[in-house]
């Protein structure tokens, strides 16, 4: 009997241990999913079997793909980490040597004021009173 199964006859349960590195960990957790939809697709195991490889109880409905066409293109470019394919920008981290981790660098959208609309007088682009004022 494995000492894990002893263990749980026992009732003593250990929390899941957390990594120093989610860099590493997301790298493991894409491969893993990448090689368990490759074997389901090669034929080696059902997709229910690759389905609880990775934790579920059994495989997607085939039939909520018929709702986007694309889906099953999208699922695939998502297990290569082609992220840019399907319209979705990569994440981004970076190293904080002060807190010995990795950070995420959110995406920032900067909008500026067109210099024609300044020009004009407000900083709408309209002309005359504000806007919702009799004129």
């Amino acid at each position: 009997m494995a000492a894990d199964s002893l263990l749980n006859l026992k009732g003593v349960v250990f929390n899941k241990t957390f990594s120093r590195d989610p860099l590493k960990d997301a790298q493991a957790e894409q491969l893993q999913t990448a090689t368990a939809i490759l074997k389901a697709e090669s034929g080696l195991i059902s997709p229910d079997q690759a389905a609880q490889e990775l934790g579920y109880d059994s495989a997607f409905d085939s039939a909520i793909l018929g709702r986007d066409p694309d889906a099953a293109k999208k699922l695939r470019a998502l297990a290569r980490g082609s992220l840019q394919e399907i319209g979705i920008e990569p994440f981004t981290f970076r190293y904080d040597r002060n807190s010995h981790s990795y950070k995420f660098v959110p995406v920032v959208i900067q909008v500026n004021e067109s210099p024609s609309s300044l020009a004009h007088g407000s900083p709408n682009g309209h002309k005359g009173s504000a806007p919702g004022a009799a004129a």
